[in-house]
């Protein structure tokens, strides 16, 4: 998924791409797995179409999917499922421009995750919120943006620091996910370049 400030001349033009591709592979993956309840496999099943649906530019597709998966893995009280179907839904959301719904369902979803205190859905709940808030942001919602971004930051060093404190054997290059962890940079990076521009007319 492409966000930013879609028209070229708007200043503070600065494009993400939100990773959604690994959550598609996954779950297409665990769609076809036959160890699993029928339903997790449904859930799975919807959600890789989402994520692919949103790839390919299908937005109302992807977000219908990804809601129904969503209600799925909830029913199933799938933490994990719960976590990626957020994802792919904020992202779907976004990109149909309803970034207020994205936002209140990625809050809620910080909400559950850090009551449950899963760091690492928190995590990534926090870097969803942050990408979705950098999209043609402005005022409050720009340094709301940079504080998730900041606290994404924080908790994936923690969890890498974490992994590599457990396991002498691990090389400095696999502590923690550096990949996400750019994202969150990225996120953060992209609400700090449109906040040191003029206000744009657009709100979330």
């Amino acid at each position: 998924m492409t966000v930013g400030i879609s028209r070229g001349y708007e200043p503070g033009r600065v494009l993400l791409i939100l990773p959604t591709t690994d959550i598609g592979t996954k779950h297409a993956a665990l769609a076809e797995d036959g160890s699993l309840h029928p339903d997790l496999q449904q859930a799975s099943r919807l959600l890789a179409e989402a994520e692919t649906a949103l790839r390919k530019g299908a937005i109302e597709a992807s977000q219908s999917d990804a809601k129904k998966a969503l209600e799925q893995f909830r029913a199933s009280k799938s933490a994990q499922g719960i976590s990626d179907a957020t994802r792919v839904a904020m992202c779907a959301l976004a990109e149909f421009e309803s970034r207020k719904e994205a936002l209140a369902l990625g809050q809620e979803h910080l909400k559950e995750v850090r009551g449950a205190g899963n760091k690492e859905q928190e995590a990534m709940a926090l870097q969803s919120l942050a990408e979705v808030a950098t999209f043609r942001c402005r005022g409050d919602m720009r340094d709301q943006a940079i504080a998730w971004a900041e606290e994404a930051i924080a908790l994936r060093r923690e969890l890498g620091l974490e992994g590599f404190e457990s396991s002498g054997s691990l090389s400095l290059e696999h502590r923690g996910d550096k990949k996400l962890e750019g994202y969150a940079l990225l996120a953060s990076a992209s609400a700090c370049t449109q906040k040191s521009h003029v206000a744009d007319p657009f709100t979330v």
